[in-house]
């Protein structure tokens, strides 16, 4: 922590990337250690999860304008996939585009059953029919919220002229 600064409270999620980010940059090694006990709670809805992952998609966002190297191809593949699939008005206007986002979208699809099925193996019917819809929750609530923390990042740079605030400093930095 003298090295590279405390967590950055300005993130509501994503601050243990962040600040492993830090400590990347600073030269160090993060240690992770299965003797430390992490309770999770799921949550209790689709809503609930949409909007969980919503916060963790706008951590991604935040982290990528404050470290832009950080910004890595799977933090991009929901962000991207939900502009595709919501562009269907204009690539079905399109008959070649049409095919090839029909196709893309019929793809998803498969892999969302397939996985919700080998997921759902063993268990109760009712919960392996809501894996697909599991993972449409978490695909588009990341998207969502990588998206409004990017509008939310270029307004703020636009508004000031300048870059967003970078969090705290580590100890003795400017």
């Amino acid at each position: 922590f003298a090295t590279v600064g405390l967590f950055d409270q300005a993130f509501d999620a994503c601050e243990d990337v962040e600040f492993n980010e830090r400590v990347h940059a600073a030269g160090l090694t993060c240690y992770f250690t299965p003797a430390v006990k992490i309770v999770y709670e799921p949550r209790g809805s689709f809503r609930a999860l949409f909007y969980q992952l919503g916060r963790y998609g706008a951590g991604r966002a935040k982290l990528a304008f404050k470290h832009p190297k950080s910004l890595s191809v799977p933090a991009l593949v929901p962000p991207l996939w939900a502009v595709w699939v919501l562009a269907a008005p204009l690539a079905l206007a399109v008959p070649y585009v049409a095919w090839v986002w029909l196709a893309s979208v019929a793809l998803y699809a498969s892999v969302l059953l397939g996985a919700g099925a080998a997921l759902g193996r063993g268990k109760p019917l009712s919960a392996a029919a809501r894996i697909p819809v599991v993972f449409v929750a978490i695909h588009f609530g990341f998207a969502w919220g990588f998206w409004k923390e990017l509008a939310k990042q270029l307004r703020s740079r636009v508004q000031w002229g300048q870059r967003p605030a970078r969090g705290p400093h580590p100890a003795g930095a400017p």
